[in-house]
């Protein structure tokens, strides 16, 4: 659920942005809060705009962010490549991007 506020915030800040189809989602997890500030800290290094979103009913606690829309031909997506996307137990780990 927090994804989804996260995702609405992203939509409503960035308006879309200017890709002309419907853009890939990909969703990632963090263990916990302190990681989730670690990937922030990324993003802000390579200039990836995202929106945060923090939980109200958990003492204001950031629980998602997402980025900016980012075009399949980006040279924003080089940045992303390091984090794993959901996988199979039996398949092997595929990487985004």
């Amino acid at each position: 659920m927090q994804t989804a506020h996260a995702a609405w915030e992203s939509a409503i800040t960035f308006n879309g942005g200017d890709l002309p189809d419907h853009p890939h989602l990909v969703l990632l997890a963090a263990k916990n809060e302190s990681k989730l500030h670690r990937v922030t800290k990324h993003l802000v290094e390579h200039g990836i705009k995202f929106v945060h979103f923090y939980e109200s009913d958990l003492d204001d606690q950031l629980t998602a962010i997402a980025t900016q829309p980012i075009a399949e031909n980006s040279d924003l997506r080089a940045y992303l490549r390091k984090y794993q996307c959901l996988k199979d137990r039996q398949e092997p780990v595929y990487q985004c991007g």
